[in-house]
């Protein structure tokens, strides 16, 4: 016949005897019986808040995401300071009815191409030649 225990079983190391673990101690049982004075708990709550306040340190995580949103928005400025040097070139100054029309158009036409790229070896180059040939493509069809 076999007999089914609700707690696991110990091992005496030094009796070979099969003993059962010890019950968990009650939570009524572990508090005290004297009563708390308030000069104690407001000592306690006080110490509470100041570690509330305190700042934690930034976490590398966190600032490794925030080097990458500025390498981003770097590239970003880069890219739409070409796209305004490159229409100058090609006589659409900043005063020209069509300038914001043509520079948004030719922005984000190099930006779905440049998002297609896998490493950024080499993203100057390739920023300035795919906003050079799309500039042409982009004033035929904004200003003709």
């Amino acid at each position: 016949m076999m007999v089914l225990r609700s707690t696991p079983k110990k091992r005496n190391p030094n009796n070979s005897k099969v003993l059962l673990a010890s019950p968990r101690v009650h939570k009524m049982s572990l508090r005290s019986s004297t009563p708390v004075k308030k000069e104690s708990v407001s000592k306690l709550t006080a110490q509470n808040e100041s570690k509330q306040t305190e700042t934690k340190p930034v976490g590398a995580k966190v600032q490794k995401r925030d080097s990458q949103k500025l390498y981003v928005q770097d590239n970003k400025k880069r890219l739409w300071n070409l796209v305004v040097q490159v229409l100058n070139d090609n006589g659409v100054s900043q005063k020209h009815p069509k300038f914001k029309a043509c520079s948004t158009k030719l922005y984000n036409v190099s930006m779905a191409f440049l998002k297609d790229l896998k490493t950024s070896k080499g993203l100057a180059k390739m920023m300035q030649k795919t906003v050079e040939e799309n500039a042409k493509l982009v004033l035929s069809f904004e200003i003709s």
